[in-house]
């Protein structure tokens, strides 16, 4: 969904979520996952049923909201691999620090031998 459309009426970029979940003694198979582009196009939204072990995955059951066949396939791709983020190396933060506000330290244009720009690199 995207946050300009969420709040148009406001000055705020913000996602918005609406889970429904039912307590159940069996794991169901698929889990379906709706989605929409704006706050006001409920009619025009899309519905993808993902498997239930893609979705809650791993020893700590983080949640991936997959929303298409694509990222279905990108988080089956992930979930082959027995590395993280650490044993590669890299560090990923969240926080106060976004791409947008950091646009200085942006390039337009690619560069010989250019690296990639993590949020701990700006």
């Amino acid at each position: 969904m995207s946050r300009d459309k969420v709040f148009d009426k406001e000055a705020v970029l913000q996602e918005t979520i609406i889970i429904k979940a039912k307590k159940e003694s069996n794991m169901p198979k698929n889990i379906t996952i709706t989605t929409t582009n704006a706050n006001f196009d409920f009619y025009s939204k899309t519905v993808f049923e993902a498997l239930y072990d893609m979705v809650v995955s791993g020893e700590h059951k983080y949640v991936f909201l997959i929303t298409d066949k694509e990222e279905a396939d990108t988080i089956k791709k992930v979930n082959e691999r027995n590395d993280t983020l650490p044993t590669l190396g890299l560090i990923i933060k969240t926080g106060l620090t976004v791409d947008f506000r950091n646009r200085e330290a942006l390039r337009n244009d690619a560069e010989e031998k250019q690296f990639l720009y993590f949020i701990r690199n700006i």
